[in-house]
């Protein structure tokens, strides 16, 4: 894959549900053609404040949501596809 692409991730505290939190990073990431792909919950009080980023082309890019039993967030993690020469 290119350099030029790029996944952040991370625990944003932003309500990805609440539009008015939302809006700021909504503008900077997609003025930079980010896209973000969570779109379940990621903690026990029902808010989307972990997020993933992302420029890389759609193909064979996936991303879930793992519960987890040791904090009250949920594990998000994305997968790319790349070779092996």
């Amino acid at each position: 894959m290119s350099s030029q692409y790029r996944a952040i991730i991370g625990d944003f505290n932003v309500n990805w549900m609440n539009e008015v939190q939302r809006k700021p990073l909504y503008n900077l990431f997609t003025q930079r053609n980010y896209k973000q792909l969570i779109s379940q919950y990621t903690t026990d009080n029902r808010t989307i404040i972990d997020h993933i980023y992302k420029n890389i082309p759609d193909i064979n890019v996936t991303s879930r949501i793992l519960q987890t039993y040791f904090t009250d967030h949920k594990a998000i993690w994305l997968s790319l596809p790349f070779q092996i020469n």
